[in-house]
């Protein structure tokens, strides 16, 4: 749910919360088994050569995560200003022998700006085998903040995740509610 309050929101909940500001929130909707089964990873992982896919050096990130499961895929920000959530989107047709999911958002959590991001969503060469909704914004980015929906599927016919993208710009609001 990405929600951009242009009333006072702070005077009927939170003292902390500033009018006139963007807000992304998220509400945790996991099954009831993962109840206190949550816990937060703050990595700061270092290479002194490019690792992996996306020849990434340095990682700074926090990620709340499901027990056993990858950091990336419920709430998370990073060092260059990427905040996310994830919603589990199930695709009607998954796709044998395509990335993970968690895979994808954990990669994710390595992006530097929004067209990185979107790349690594995207998955060329091989895309996701099921579909999950990233909102993101970076608060870092120049100019007015814009946020993000993101649906990704899994590939039909082309060789990466399909993507539904959806910009929210200032003024603007949009929700996203998985049923």
């Amino acid at each position: 749910m990405i929600l951009s309050y242009s009333y006072i929101l702070d005077t009927f909940l939170f003292s902390s919360i500033y009018t006139f500001k963007e807000i992304l929130g998220h509400t945790e909707d996991a099954l009831s088994d993962t109840l206190n089964h949550f816990y937060f990873v703050s990595a700061h992982i270092v290479s002194d050569k490019p690792q992996g896919r996306w020849k990434v050096t340095e990682e700074r990130f926090t990620s709340l995560c499901y027990a056993g499961h990858l950091p990336g895929y419920t709430m998370s920000y990073n060092h260059h200003g990427l905040v996310f959530s994830i919603n589990t989107l199930s695709a009607r047709d998954l796709k044998a022998g395509k990335s993970l999911r968690h895979f994808i958002t954990r990669a994710l959590l390595s992006a530097e700006n929004y067209a990185q991001a979107e790349e690594i969503l995207r998955d060329s060469g091989c895309g996701s085998g099921d579909g999950c909704s990233v909102n993101m914004t970076f608060l870092n980015q120049e100019g007015d903040r814009l946020f993000h929906n993101i649906e990704m599927g899994p590939p039909d016919g082309c060789d990466g995740s399909q993507l539904n993208i959806l910009t929210i710009s200032p003024g603007e609001r949009s929700y996203h509610c998985n049923k």
